[in-house]
């Protein structure tokens, strides 16, 4: 396909182009995703089957239906193996393998193996919300429970419900 413009005839180079967040943003020709920055400069090839933008630093990517993070220079700081992602935050990226929920760090090393029913919620680096055998708990990044997993559910503000009542959790 071409547009024309004051008789000047130009060639489409992408079929989508997302906006720019920090400087890069995605790029799609035909079935394949790179990333290019303020430059114009591809900073990946188009390798990825799926992307998101960029946030907190990193941005998912998928290939053959596996995901993994690559950071602001292309890099990708681990390797694309798990079956779901989220973004990155507080220093946590949310990963699933084998159907269960586990956390890896910005240098893509497994910070808290995959035990979770959905994926962990960092509200800040030392409360992590999560869901372990149908009940509610918080963690800290070195593991420990804050508050221990007996509730029926935990909002991402901090709400909890336990026996029809409510309880509202500091982040400490």
């Amino acid at each position: 396909m071409a547009v024309e413009f004051n008789s000047l005839r130009t060639e489409y180079i992408y079929t989508e182009v997302s906006s720019f967040v920090d400087g890069i943003c995605w790029v799609n020709k035909g079935e394949l995703y790179a990333f290019m920055d303020t430059s114009l400069g591809l900073i990946t090839d188009f390798v990825y089957t799926d992307v998101r933008a960029f946030e907190n630093s990193f941005a998912m990517v998928s290939r053959d239906s596996t995901y993994g993070f690559i950071d602001q220079n292309g890099t990708e700081i681990c390797a694309l193996i798990y079956n779901q992602a989220r973004n990155f935050r507080h220093g946590f990226a949310p990963i699933m393998t084998d159907s269960l929920w586990g956390l890896i760090d910005t240098y893509g090393k497994m910070a808290f193996q995959p035990i979770f029913d959905f994926p962990p919620y960092s509200v800040k680096a030392d409360f992590i919300i999560c869901s372990k055998d149908g009940k509610w708990g918080v963690i800290n990044s070195d593991k420990r429970a804050i508050y221990p997993f007996e509730y029926d559910f935990i909002t991402s503000d901090g709400m909890a419900f336990k026996n029809g009542r409510a309880y509202l959790l500091g982040a400490r």
